[in-house]
């Protein structure tokens, strides 16, 4: 990725939504905003820790375990958009709000006190209503590092 980031030193938002992309990895470290919709995505990889808002909805995403761990990779991300994925259904809200302690907002509203309390007893081993175990399983030259993994 090294070369879109040296190409684009400033790059803060990028838009790869509505492709034919199964991969995202190594976005520049400068990007706030990653905007993925639509994709048949399969996996994300190290996303840049200066993320903020990520969308992926309607992606495919199928491994619980690995969007779970991409998803606290990005200690800054306030607004997550997830829905259509397999992995964040088998995650649930709760799930995905343990994994993003941030999160202010979460597919199609703002995160709640209640949402954010439910989510910390959820991480402190507490369980929850809306929160199944995770699940495994699922299914240029500078653009080609980005999208292959």
């Amino acid at each position: 990725m090294t070369g879109l980031a040296a190409a684009c030193p400033a790059l803060v938002t990028l838009d790869v939504s509505g492709n034919r992309l199964e991969c995202l990895a190594g976005a520049p470290p400068t990007v706030d905003t990653l905007r993925a919709a639509g994709n048949p995505l399969t996996r994300l990889i190290n996303l840049p820790p200066s993320l903020v808002t990520l969308d992926v909805t309607g992606c495919g995403l199928g491994d619980a375990g690995e969007l779970e761990a991409a998803l606290a990779a990005a200690p800054r991300l306030r607004a997550l958009y997830a829905s259509g994925n397999p992995a964040a259904s088998a995650l649930g809200r709760l799930r995905l709000l343990a994994a993003c302690p941030g999160l202010s907002y979460l597919d199609d509203g703002p995160v709640t006190g209640g949402d954010r309390a439910a989510a910390a007893a959820l991480a402190r081993g507490g369980g929850g209503a809306g929160a199944p175990p995770a699940r495994g399983g699922g299914g240029g030259g500078a653009w080609r590092s980005f999208l292959s993994c």
